[in-house]
């Protein structure tokens, strides 16, 4: 069974060497030989680039790709390429997918060409690894049939001239991922996406780009009216590129202010209207900090088509508390908290009249409080009101540091640090949010929304977090031990209550049954 194996294992290298090892010499000459006329200067590619122009490979329609493309290679009197075979055999629903097939040479490019150019239902062309030199990504771009609309390279070697398939005319939709993009041709992709009348998809996934590249490609966009997504993942991107995103949307005016309150040059002259176009921009896995993601968000209300910012994956999501609640989330709590402020209240407390936020924080600390023992906190009635006081100051303060997530830390830490020593229980600070939800919806009524009450939920539990790491795991251990023997010894309480109700009963009968 060991030697069935080996030899099962050595027919698969085989197979494999047959298909990574092509012959491209054999292909290139299959194709120089069936050009017409002198091709000295042209080159293998130029060749193939000819051929195709002309009618050797303008084969009549077999009813199948993969029967044009064998009819292609026939007619160069060259072998079939069994990975592109394979490819055009399982093309489902328009797309062609080529993977590590190793299609370097210019014999098996024209035939595959030629093959599509035979099938317009054939819209979508994938390579994975399949070792495309600059000269084949330029005959793709001189000989691609315009029924190609969507092209797609993924994991091609460093130094690959890949711009020159964003001058395709119709084409829609790119997709260059895990290519080795140099600053050099970040800027070729710059000037064709400024130029390209229909692409409406690009994305560059892990490139290389780094801001070097990023940056003038971001800017290029007020030159473009018609890319819809832009997808720039894990690029090593920081908050330069961010500000280049700002550049590319908002108004002149706008970056230059923002230039010159940021540190850089605010004085660059206007080079193109602000773009509208995007909708999607994907920044994931970077390196887009606290700074740069308010500065996104800056961007995104500077242009209300940008609907889309993908920030997975960035340290400004994981900068401090709350720093994962979208933007629209801290508009929420914000907005909710001003017009908490707005209204003003009939009843008074201590003589003092009362608003919203005020209201908020007496109900709050009431009913947190509520027979709970804190060391320093008293029940008098002016304390009372001091604490309401203090309690909405420091929800205020919080509110406002929320677009700063960095910043939270600080403050909640000193007050996680005020509660453990004062022995505050962990149940109780659990119980606070929903205690602080229902005293928000009391007092606003119909305004305080489902949304804006979820996004006071997810931020209470961020802040909640941060609180309760200032706990000892001591404490922590001794409330939970406390929390989990509460239903027992409540159950035990109920339990002695009705057995003296019941010897009550008792005797009150015997006493009666003894006078009579």
């Amino acid at each position: 069974s060991t030697s069935r194996r080996l030899a099962a294992k050595n027919v698969t290298y085989r197979r494999r060497y047959m298909a990574d090892h092509w012959s491209a010499q054999r292909g290139e000459a299959c194709v120089a030989a069936a050009v017409d006329g002198a091709t000295e200067g042209l080159g293998p590619f130029g060749a193939a680039a000819r051929l195709l122009q002309g009618e050797r490979l303008q084969l009549p329609k077999s009813g199948s790709a993969a029967g044009d493309f064998e009819a292609a290679c026939q007619a160069l009197t060259m072998s079939v390429h069994p990975a592109v075979l394979s490819a055009l055999q399982a093309a489902e629903s328009g797309v062609v997918d080529i993977r590590g097939g190793k299609i370097c040479d210019a014999g098996a490019l024209s035939a595959l060409l030629a093959a599509l150019a035979s099938n317009a239902s054939l819209f979508a062309l994938r390579f994975w690894q399949c070792a495309l030199s600059s000269d084949g990504i330029n005959l793709l771009s001189q000989a691609l049939p315009e029924s190609v609309t969507s092209i797609s390279i993924g994991a091609e070697d460093d130094g690959v001239a890949l711009s020159p398939l964003l001058k395709l005319p119709k084409l829609t939709t790119a997709s260059l991922r895990c290519c080795a993009v140099a600053t050099q041709e970040a800027l070729a992709i710059e000037a064709s996406l400024s130029t390209n009348p229909c692409l409406i998809s690009l994305s560059l996934f892990s490139c290389g780009l780094g801001d070097e590249g990023a940056v003038p490609l971001l800017r290029s966009l007020r030159h473009n009216s018609t890319l819809t997504f832009l997808g720039l993942a894990s690029n090593r991107l920081s908050d330069a590129s961010a500000r280049a995103v700002l550049e590319a949307v908002a108004p002149e005016s706008t970056t230059n202010e923002a230039g010159k309150s940021g540190g850089e040059a605010g004085d660059k002259e206007d080079n193109g209207a602000p773009n509208r176009a995007l909708t999607a921009l994907d920044l994931s896995f970077n390196l887009i900090g606290g700074p740069g993601r308010r500065t996104l968000e800056e961007a995104t209300a500077a242009s209300p088509a940008l609907e889309r910012l993908e920030l997975a994956g960035n340290p400004c999501l994981r900068a401090g508390p709350t720093a994962s609640l979208s933007s629209a989330a801290r508009k929420a709590i914000a907005a909710t908290w001003e017009a908490l402020g707005e209204q003003q209240r009939d009843e008074e407390t201590d003589g003092v009249a009362s608003d919203g936020q005020l209201a908020v924080a007496a109900m709050l600390c009431e009913r947190v409080l509520a027979g709970t023992e804190v060391r320093g906190v008293g029940g008098a009635d002016g304390e009372a009101a001091s604490l309401a006081e203090a309690t909405r100051r420091r929800i205020g303060a919080l509110v406002a540091l929320l677009p700063a997530p960095e910043e939270l830390c600080a403050p909640l830490a000193e007050l996680g640090s005020m509660a453990a020593s004062r022995g505050f229980p962990l149940s109780q600070i659990e119980a606070a949010g929903e205690v602080l939800l229902e005293a928000l919806s009391e007092v606003l009524g119909g305004e305080f929304s489902e949304e804006a009450a979820a996004a006071w939920r997810e931020a209470y539990a961020s802040a909640q977090q941060e609180i309760v790491a200032k706990y000892t795991p001591g404490q922590r251990s001794e409330f939970q031990f406390a929390a989990a023997a509460a239903p027992a010894a409540a159950a035990s309480a109920a339990g002695d209550g009705e057995e003296q109700d019941q010897v009550q009963e008792g005797g009150g009968s015997l006493a009666d049954g003894g006078g009579e």
